[in-house]
């Protein structure tokens, strides 16, 4: 299978994206690494890295993937542009946050140094995404995206696109108010 994808798709983004996440060990100093961070600049390009990663953050018997897709996004957090994280807080990919919240409880019996390597990462990657998110360069300053002026009100819930699917946009003010307000304990 992975002789044909390459032979198929050649040399793409795709085919960079199989090669970093299914042998599940990515050199951070690759230059398939740095290839994919750039491709994340366009928006076409955003949409196809980000459905590779929901794939291959999806609990699966496959562990190395898991260990790839969490690297790779752990690259995004670190370099990928803040257009990136308003788009995911806005809906448009799948939620990797929720992702990693799952994948803190991942079970694997057969060794249980892979069930705590993966758990780790996903914790930290969780924290570093949650940081990544609310820090004020990912809200656009156009106000596109802000629900409403006051952040004292409840945010106006809008449908829009998951996927292809109905989903849920919550502005990145009211995200804002509520991390906010749950960690300072008021």
């Amino acid at each position: 299978m992975k002789a044909f994808r390459l032979f198929c798709q050649g040399d793409t983004l795709q085919a960079d994206l199989w090669q970093l996440t299914d042998t599940g060990y990515v050199d951070s100093s690759s230059h398939l690494l740095d290839r994919v961070v750039k491709a994340c600049s366009d928006p076409d390009d955003r949409h196809v890295i980000m459905r590779h990663l929901q794939e291959h953050l999806s609990i699966s018997s496959n562990w190395r993937h898991l260990l790839g897709g969490l690297t790779l996004l752990l690259e995004l957090v670190k370099h990928g542009p803040p257009m990136l994280f308003v788009e995911i807080g806005n809906g448009y990919h799948f939620d990797p946050v929720q992702r990693l919240s799952f994948l803190e409880n991942f079970q694997y019996a057969e060794d249980p140094r892979v069930q705590k390597l993966i758990r780790n990462k996903a914790m930290s990657l969780r924290t570093a995404l949650m940081q990544r998110m609310r820090s004020g360069d990912t809200c656009p300053d156009d106000g596109k995206s802000i629900s409403s002026s006051d952040p004292y009100t409840l945010p106006k819930w809008r449908q829009g696109p998951i996927n292809g699917l109905g989903g849920v946009e919550l502005s990145c003010q009211v995200m804002r108010f509520y991390w906010g307000i749950a960690h300072t304990g008021n």
